[in-house]
């Protein structure tokens, strides 16, 4: 699979990250509807407004040396997100919670005292 040099940061777990998606099983029910082009985005037009809108404390957990989406995009959230918290995941690309799951659990128990 080609996924794994853009999700990991550590391509010392390329093997295991191929093991995972391996086992992974897809249903073919949204084919339809990609195909004919009705399917909805599960991704909002503005996900900054929305995340402000809820006026909840919201984490974002973010890899580090992410590849899909650059740390960057995550310190732009977090400027735009009042009640947000940033924790950047050392170390870890687009797949941090495989990567560095201690970490990641860690943070995300932390965040939901």
């Amino acid at each position: 699979m080609a996924t794994g040099p853009m999700n990991l940061w550590d391509l010392g777990l390329l093997d295991a990250w191929r093991t995972v998606l391996s086992r992974v099983r897809f249903s073919g029910e949204w084919n339809p509807g990609w195909r004919a082009g009705t399917l909805r985005s599960p991704r909002p037009a503005d996900p900054e407004a929305v995340l402000r809108g809820r006026r909840r404390r919201t984490l974002i957990l973010h890899g580090a040396e992410d590849l899909v989406f650059p740390v960057e995009v995550a310190h732009r959230l977090h400027a735009a997100v009042p009640h947000s918290e940033l924790a950047l995941v050392a170390d870890a690309g687009h797949a941090a919670h495989v990567e560095r799951r201690s970490e990641w659990v860690g943070r995300l128990r932390r965040f939901l005292r």
